[in-house]
């Protein structure tokens, strides 16, 4: 048994965490999808893993802040289920190409959150984050759109 000591900074340590991930609207555990209720969400990156992996969120836009609570850098990549072509502005002139990226945050730096807005279809997209060997070493998840 751990001394009370340890017992109460484990405890203030876990209420602190469960604060923040609720104030960041973070919720759910094991293999559940965490179900956005409204346009905005919340997503907290940390070493190789995102929180809440599997969201569920209505069709249209979606406004998702990008919180990383790691020691490293990070970002969020939303992904289509299959690539489109799409007509990006450049310094030069339109430029045409075939993607699967539907949305990339910046690099979010450890303590710091970023806000991303996008409009998204029903589907199922892949979310990763695309720094480094995050998505190899476990930093992925869903995002489920449904029609509204």
């Amino acid at each position: 048994m751990l001394p009370v000591r340890a017992r109460a900074l484990l405890t203030a340590v876990f209420t602190c965490a469960t604060g923040i991930f609720a104030a960041l609207g973070v919720g759910g555990c094991g293999a559940g999808a965490t179900r956005v209720g409204g346009d905005q969400v919340g997503i907290a990156l940390s070493e190789y893993r995102l929180r809440p992996a599997h969201l569920v969120a209505p069709a249209g836009s979606l406004t998702i802040t990008v919180s990383n609570l790691g020691r490293l850098t990070h970002n969020l990549v939303i992904s289509r289920p299959e690539a489109q072509t799409v007509t990006l502005p450049t310094a030069t002139g339109p430029v045409t190409e075939t993607t699967t990226v539907a949305a990339r945050s910046p690099d979010v730096a450890p303590g710091t959150s970023t806000t991303l807005t996008v409009r998204l279809g029903p589907g199922r997209y892949p979310i990763t984050s695309s720094v480094g060997m995050d998505q190899s070493l476990g930093a992925q998840g869903t995002l489920t759109v449904t029609s509204k």
